[in-house]
């Protein structure tokens, strides 16, 4: 379920903060709780943790740069899975440091 609403929405991609707002409205408006900004360790800041589930937005960075720092959260015992919301077309592998790891595509158009 989670995967599914995720992958629906649509949100500007011009800047991470602005896109970051309208996936917090729209996990608001299908009743999902929610941390932003969720502090793992000191520097350590995830944009959404749903649950045990990490919630990265990523609408610039380079793809070793951004499997870095996931891999970094993974490492995390609060963090169950990984999910990847991005406007890159990033091929993830299937677990990061052993936990269930996917992207999802942002770059849909924005209605």
């Amino acid at each position: 379920m989670l995967l599914t609403l995720l992958g629906s929405i649509r949100a500007p991609l011009e800047n991470e903060k602005q896109t970051q707002l309208e996936i917090a409205n729209q996990l608001d408006a299908a009743g999902v709780e929610y941390i932003r900004e969720f502090r793992l360790a000191p520097g350590e800041i995830v944009d959404f943790m749903i649950g045990d589930v990490a919630v990265e937005v990523k609408i610039k960075g380079s793809r070793a740069g951004i499997l870095r720092q996931l891999e970094r959260y993974s490492a995390h015992a609060a963090v169950a899975q990984i999910i990847l919301l991005t406007s890159r077309s990033i091929l993830l592998p299937p677990t990061i440091g052993g936990k269930p790891a996917c992207a999802i595509s942002l770059s849909r158009a924005w209605l």
